[in-house]
């Protein structure tokens, strides 16, 4: 019996637990979103009408509208791929839209 339980405790210590006493709980996270090194998405909003596109600077694919949500997974350069929101969530694609029209949202997940 003794030696099950301190099989569990060294299996929860091994997955990032902390024990105290003989109850292992969750070990704070040392990484924000902001490290280096983490990576997660971003959201945007729009803050100007703007225009999906299937390339950066290619065919329309949908229209945006101020108040949409764009979900960008890497975002670099002048235009940042991403998936398109409205704001009832319903998803209108995935394409690029320029930088210029979109606002961080400080939401990352």
């Amino acid at each position: 019996m003794n030696r099950t339980r301190t099989a569990v405790v060294a299996l929860a210590l091994g997955a990032g637990l902390t024990a105290s006493g003989s109850v292992a709980t969750a070990a704070p996270v040392e990484a924000t979103a902001g490290d280096v090194g983490v990576q997660c998405t971003r959201q945007y909003v729009l803050t100007s009408n703007a225009t999906l596109r299937y390339s950066a600077g290619g065919s329309v694919k949908a229209y945006a509208l101020v108040g949409d949500k764009f979900n960008v997974p890497n975002p670099s350069g002048n235009w940042y791929y991403g998936n398109l929101y409205d704001q009832y969530n319903t998803h209108f694609g995935d394409g690029y839209i320029l930088a210029s029209a979109l606002a961080y949202t400080g939401i990352c997940f």
